[in-house]
């Protein structure tokens, strides 16, 4: 109990400083379709552009193709030869530019990269790149955790650009590529944007984990995998009819700050009368420990859960906090069969509208936990 107490201590501590930036309804972000145009026929568009194939600076990691106009030009200014991808700042990979024109600053396409240091999906993090620089998404469009199309406005040299965005996640890192286009010319150019961007694309692919994954086992009973950044408190088992793991982000500084909380129960199905019963126990403790759980958000019954789960579900509910109505949680509750036993997943993290990165972090490594949960062979029905 002590434990848990100083984690929403913690929590109350991180979440009373607010982003302006995350004023915005992520799901609102998340519901913004790719605009259409009017298509160039094939033939069209392959007399007009030239493919150009780049491996830069000898990493396959970031070798890429694509065909553009055949006026643009590469910038060989920049040079790869003594660079480092950083954790922070996106670094400048390749550049092509449009011809010179007067009455605006040029098109071109810009290609950076930065390496990752935690588990999250492309669409996440480009909504993270979008709402920290207070960007405007036109529209969006995600075909799979690895990559990610957008369209959205920026200002840059009091230039007003349209922005096409493709992130994509290639092992554990980010590749950013970009048109650039100036406002007044969208109209004309943007049917090219769209068809150069469907050519664009990693010559070497590789999809992995960003993070490396530790392994925790219930006994001989169970196991899952769980973010290495994350801290694990493993309790004391008395009985294998139940048995519970907790894992915390915990960002490091002068001051540890509690970022999130994971916790993993497995329960003989034989003890558990009615699970509705046992999610009624976790509200009330929760409940008791200041966590007021409201209405409920979304449920996800079609989760990408490990093999060996014969059903379940995920309901994310909204909470407050008693001592402060101005700081906003999620609440996740996942509820799993496992053969003998059902698992049952929590987490409390702050809302996707106040900490976004944050929320995206501890939704990954949840995602990660119930994609590793594996019962052994003795122990399914």
């Amino acid at each position: 109990m002590k434990f848990f107490k100083t984690h929403l201590f913690l929590l109350l501590a991180l979440f009373c400083v607010l982003n302006p930036a995350y004023a915005q309804t992520i799901d609102d972000l998340f519901k913004k379709k790719m605009p259409t145009l009017q298509p160039i026929s094939k033939t069209e568009f392959e007399a007009q552009t030239q493919l150009h194939q780049q491996t830069p600076g000898g990493d396959q990691s970031l070798a890429y193709e694509i065909r553009l106009p055949k006026d643009w030009e590469i910038n060989k200014e920049i040079n790869l030869s003594n660079f480092t991808l950083s954790e922070k700042i996106l670094g400048d990979i390749s550049e092509y530019n449009g011809p010179p024109r007067a009455d605006a600053l040029r098109s071109y396409f810009k290609i950076q990269a930065l390496d990752l240091k935690f588990q999250i999906t492309a669409q996440q993090w480009f909504l993270h790149y979008i709402l920290s620089d207070g960007l405007a998404l036109e529209g969006m469009r995600s075909s799979s955790d690895q990559k990610v199309e957008a369209l959205h406005v920026v200002i840059d040299k009091d230039q007003a650009y349209v922005v096409y965005s493709i992130a994509q996640i290639n092992d554990k890192r980010m590749i950013l590529a970009q048109f650039f286009v100036p406002d007044i010319y969208w109209a004309t150019e943007g049917p090219m944007v769209y068809e150069s961007a469907k050519t664009y694309k990693l010559l070497h692919p590789k999809v992995s984990m960003i993070e490396n994954m530790i392994n925790y086992n219930f006994v001989d009973i169970a196991s899952l995998g769980y973010p290495e950044s994350w801290v694990l408190r493993a309790y004391p088992i008395k009985t294998i009819e139940r048995m519970k793991v907790s894992f915390t982000n915990i960002r490091e500084g002068e001051e540890k700050i509690l970022d999130g909380i994971i916790d993993a129960e497995l329960l003989i199905s034989h003890s558990v009368s009615d699970i509705d019963v046992e999610i009624q126990a976790i509200k009330t403790k929760m409940q008791k420990e200041g966590i007021i759980i409201s209405e409920i958000l979304e449920t996800k019954d079609d989760f990408a859960f490990n093999k060996n789960i014969e059903f379940g579900f995920i309901d994310v509910y909204k909470a407050t906090d008693t001592k402060n109505e101005a700081v906003n949680y999620e609440v996740w509750i996942g509820v799993l069969a496992l053969g003998e036993y059902y698992g049952i997943l929590t987490m409390i993290t702050p809302s996707r509208d106040q900490e976004y990165m944050n929320w995206s972090r501890n939704s990954a490594a949840f995602d990660s936990i119930l994609k590793t949960i594996n019962i052994r062979d003795g122990y399914k029905e």
